[in-house]
């Protein structure tokens, strides 16, 4: 039988339990806990955010990380694709350790670990345009899988991962081979290009002389690790146009209150295309369009 060859590599793991994201303050450097382990896609964003530079390397008291280098990685929830946690001691851990115990332990240590899993989901579904994620559990030589949404988690039973590894090789392997919306990512939303960025930094220069409220929705829209993407909407009762096709380029950051982003008006016979600000306003994981 002939041997399959894959010309990429889907998706990499990466030991990042000691590099926090980069676009966290220090404040919340200090607080925030990281992924034992995020698995990434093969994507050259990803691939940008999660390698560790020279300078990193160098200041890293880690042994032996020049040598393996390769296996480590920084957290970036913003390119992230499956985090996973590990924990060695069962007490410690989110959830029991096998079938046939209180499966939700409420001990203090039990409810921190959760709370903790509970703010890698958070992180992820605020900087992705996410129906659902996956989540990996490691306790021991047991194994849960998670999935997450904006409302909570299903959470499997635990399985030996050692003794039968089947269960997470397979789920691994089926991960790397199913499409984008079956990984939980909405793919009416995409990554802006770097002219559709281009214009709307041009837009938000036009914006310096405009009212306080303005300022300071457009202030962080380009901050590092907040991807700005392009979502397809409905034109009719947002803009005046023969064409129902209207692109609106969003600048996500749950920081700001508000954010504005730019509609490009696509016009049926014209040669180019009609600009017209829209105001998008977040509000507990809501999206409102406001126009001016």
């Amino acid at each position: 039988m002939a041997k399959v060859k894959h010309k990429e590599m889907r998706h990499a793991a990466k030991i990042t339990g000691h590099w926090p994201d980069l676009s966290f303050d220090a404040a919340n450097k200090k607080n925030m806990k990281q992924p034992d382990i995020c698995i990434y896609p093969s994507t050259p964003e990803a691939i940008s955010a999660y390698t560790l530079n020279d300078e990193t390397i160098a200041k890293s008291t880690y042994p032996n990380l020049k040598k393996t280098r390769g296996s480590f990685g920084r957290v970036s929830w913003s390119m992230l694709s499956v985090p996973v946690e590990v924990k060695r001691n069962p007490k410690m851990a989110a959830f029991s350790y096998a079938k046939g115990k209180n499966w939700l332990p409420e001990n203090d240590d039990a409810r921190k670990a959760r709370g903790q899993l509970v703010d890698y989901a958070r992180e992820v579904l605020a900087r992705q345009h996410r129906q659902f994620l996956f989540m990996i559990v490691i306790i021991k030589d047991h194994a849960r899988l998670l999935r997450w949404d904006r409302v909570g988690a299903v959470v499997s039973e635990p399985f030996e991962y050692i003794k039968d590894p089947d269960t997470l090789g397979g789920f691994v392997w089926r991960y790397s081979m199913i499409t984008l919306a079956q990984r939980g990512f909405d793919t009416t939303a995409i990554p802006a290009t770097e002219e559709e960025v281009s214009l709307l930094q041009a837009y938000v220069k036009t914006l310096q002389d405009s009212d306080n409220y303005l300022k300071t929705a457009v202030n962080e829209m380009f901050s590092n690790g907040w991807p700005i993407h392009k979502v397809e909407l409905d034109a009719e009762g947002f803009v005046d146009t023969d064409d129902n096709t209207t692109e609106a380029i969003i600048a996500e950051n749950v920081k700001s209150a508000a954010e504005v982003g730019h509609v490009q008006q696509k016009k049926k016979g014209a040669r180019g295309k009609k600009s017209t600000p829209i105001k998008l306003m977040f509000q507990n994981g809501a999206c409102s369009l406001v126009m001016p």
